[in-house]
């Protein structure tokens, strides 16, 4: 016959420390990696710009010369969208800027005058036209009828 259990016991001492595990053995080496040469399709690149121009004689046409950190397969066309508005293109905004794929969306967060006008275009001058990128990268250009402009924002570009 069993009788009642009794009170709970006090808790043991701590065990000494057990010995230290041996070294693994070293894993293979991967396989080299390669840095892409291109904007993959589908990816995004977001950056900055600003620019000013202090010309005291006459209207003032500020250029900023934008640099892709990775090239794009092919200059693509540009939306410059005006400060607190989208496009159909570019629905972000100049804190989280977005584009449509093979598109450029260029922000503008604020400027210094009411009126200025924006043109995007490759680094060669393109074909005459604006409102497209190079494949390494873009300038931005405002003119206003002030002699004192500065003007700023993001951008976005996707890969088509």
């Amino acid at each position: 016959m069993q009788g009642p259990a009794g009170a709970k016991g006090d808790t043991g001492a701590t065990g000494a420390k057990g010995d230290t595990g041996n070294t693994g053995t070293t894993g293979n080496t991967g396989a080299t990696g390669t840095y892409p040469t291109v904007l993959a399709s589908g990816q995004t690149m977001r950056g900055v710009w600003g620019m000013r121009d202090n010309n005291q004689t006459e209207f003032g046409r500020g250029y900023d010369g934008v640099d892709f950190p990775m090239p794009l397969p092919a200059g693509v066309l540009a939306d410059v969208v005006p400060k607190n508005s989208t496009t159909a293109n570019c629905t972000g905004t100049v804190l989280e800027p977005t584009a449509a794929a093979g598109r450029m969306c260029v922000y503008v967060g604020g400027f210094s005058t009411n009126g200025a006008s924006y043109d995007v275009f490759p680094p060669d001058g393109g074909n005459g036209n604006t409102d497209e990128t190079g494949k390494y990268g873009m300038i931005v250009s405002s003119s206003s009828n002030d002699t004192d402009t500065a003007t700023y924002g993001s951008w976005a570009v996707k890969a088509p």
